[in-house]
This record gives structure tokens, sequence and C-alpha cells, in this order.
């Protein structure tokens, strides 16, 4: 089996985070929650620290910098580290994600919400559940516009 990505909330009113195309969308159908949004990779690999790592605790500035960033060949800095976060909370407060699934703790690092997301696992091909997400966004976008 391999991880498909998590969801985050629960599965009616949660948000499915795809590992494979860098995407999350919103289990809800509503006119003021944005239907899915994509991450640049960087803030992918962000979020994608975060659940793997959140948890264990605490996760200390240094560490999710050197993961996220030096370990990609890329300069790290705490207000880089702050922008980016700032970023990616805000994406998933549009989606409808709770304010306190990630928490700042002052000068030390960031705690997340441990009961708040869970990993997903598939069997099938990545392909087939592509096709999946398509069809169902697709089906989403018809049922807006009738709206």
């Amino acid at each position: 089996m391999r991880k498909f990505g998590y969801i985050l909330g629960d599965d009616k009113n949660g948000v499915i985070v795809l590992r494979e195309n860098r995407v999350l969308i919103s289990l809800k159908i509503q006119k003021n929650i944005q239907s899915h949004v994509y991450l640049r990779q960087t803030m992918f690999r962000l979020l994608e620290f975060l659940l793997e790592k959140g948890k264990s605790g605490l996760l200390l500035d240094e560490i999710i910098m050197k993961a996220v960033w030096e370990g990609y060949g890329l300069r790290s800095s705490a207000p880089r580290l702050w922008q980016v976060m700032h970023e990616l909370r805000k994406k998933l407060d549009e989606l409808g994600v709770e304010d306190n699934f990630i928490l700042r703790v002052e000068g030390r690092g960031y705690i997340v919400n441990a009961a708040s997301y869970e990993p997903v696992y598939i069997r099938a091909s990545y392909d087939r559940l592509s096709r999946f997400v398509l069809a169902r966004q697709q089906n989403t976008d018809t049922v807006k516009r009738l709206k």
C-alpha cells in the first residue's frame, strides 16, 4: 500500500491532501469555501513535513528549515519560514480548515493538531484515482453552475 495523502478534519467536512498533484481539495461544497488549491513545491513540502512529523509534538524552526529548504539546496531563514507558513495557513483557512490546526510556539516552532488529521493509504494506482478526483471535481463544478 502507498500513502495517497491525508485527510484534514473529517471525511465529510474536511480537506483531502493529494501528494501526487500537490493539491488540497475541500470535501465541503459551500459557496464561501474554495473547492481546491494547488500548492507550490516548497509550501507543499512544508505541509507534508508538518503532517509526517506533527504527531511527535513541537517541531522546532531549525528542524523545519533544514528539512524543507536546506535539504533541497535552498537557503532558509526564520522570516522565510514565517512567510510560507503564513501563506499555507491562509490557504488552509480558505478551504475551511480550523485555525487551531497549526499553532505557533513563539520563538521555538510549531505544533500540529495531531487529532485533526490522518494519512490515507491506497492500493489503486494514482492514475485511476486522478481520474476519479477529476470526475468528482467536474461534477462539483456542474452542481455549482446549476445553483
